[in-house]
């Protein structure tokens, strides 16, 4: 029997390569920072958490997928960054949010996705 790192790719394996997990990090940091924005919105009124985390998500995605030439080196450091800021995020809406609003629970999904993506195209380097 072959090893398993000869085996070949079969109809049920699926690798996701960096270049086609961007678009999906990029997408999902958009729509969670979008969303942060609206809840502003829809609140009536400036609310800080909502806004820090909106820059944070666009900074953050924007730091790992267009970094400029001084943050190339801690690449790293930035995937687990954006892994953990989107986790405290998810953490404080299971101790605090709403459980009964669907754009925050649509917001979750999205942001657990997200590092999950995070997390394969930091494995693919």
């Amino acid at each position: 029997m072959p090893a398993a790192s000869n085996l070949p790719i079969s109809r049920y394996t699926f690798q996701m390569s960096r270049a086609m997990l961007r678009p999906v990090i990029l997408v999902l940091g958009l729509i969670t920072a979008a969303v942060h924005v609206f809840l502003n919105i829809r609140l009536g009124h400036l609310d800080i958490p909502f806004t820090l985390n909106a820059l944070g998500y666009l900074g953050l995605t924007c730091a790992l997928l267009f970094p400029p030439n001084p943050l190339k080196q801690y690449s790293t450091l930035i995937h687990y960054a954006l892994m953990g800021f989107a986790a405290i995020t998810v953490v404080a809406w299971l101790i605090i949010g709403n459980p009964n609003d669907g754009l925050a629970i649509f917001d979750k999904v999205a942001e657990v996705l997200l590092i999950a993506a995070v997390w394969l195209h930091l494995r693919a380097s």
